[in-house]
């Protein structure tokens, strides 16, 4: 349930933050060494960056699943990738390669759908209640510019501005339908 970037964040202090645990271990040897014992809240420490070190270490067998996968940036989806294959961890990407891509340097999770044969796809649209929605919708996700003519005569969208976007932009040589909508 948490996200790539706080991941990555808690990955790269791994090792500055496993240093640290050492010191407060060598604290507590010395401490016990001299005869004194060590204080509770220097104990809860420890503890506390254990617990955290645990939580955001990958372990052998692990599985990981990066939702809304075309979101995430390459470098990031490659140091995870990286760190999972490493521990011997599992990384599942899932997500709509049609989506726009990452603000970073995005676009791998489009290209990896593309070089393979059998990337699963989702066939039914259940977000939806009514079923000219499901179809139109996955129409717009296709690039097809004609469907946006079912949200001008169904849902009431301004015609002037189906105009205005279906010829905007293209992907695929195709024009892809883009709605925004100010009032």
């Amino acid at each position: 349930t948490d996200n790539l970037a706080k991941w990555l964040h808690e990955h790269r202090q791994h090792s500055q933050r496993t240093r640290e645990l050492g010191e407060l271990r060598e604290k507590v040897r010395l401490i016990e060494r001299s005869g004194r014992v060590p204080s509770s809240g220097l104990r809860s420490d420890i503890t506390r960056r254990q617990e955290a070190l645990a939580r955001w270490t990958l372990r052998a067998g692990q599985l990981v699943v990066v939702d809304e996968a075309s979101l995430a940036a390459t470098f990031a989806l490659d140091e995870l990738t990286s760190a999972a294959l490493d521990a011997q961890a599992k990384v599942v990407l899932v997500g709509d390669w049609a989506q726009l891509s990452s603000v970073d340097a995005g676009g791998m999770f489009r290209t990896l759908v593309r070089d393979r044969d059998d990337a699963p796809t989702l066939a039914d649209v259940r977000r939806f209640r009514s079923a000219w929605e499901k179809e139109a919708s996955s129409e717009v996700r296709n690039g097809t510019s004609t469907a946006l003519g079912t949200y001008v005569t169904t849902a009431g969208l301004p015609t002037g501005l189906v105009t205005r976007c279906s010829t905007r932009s293209t992907r695929r040589g195709r024009p892809t339908p883009i709605a925004a909508c100010t009032r």
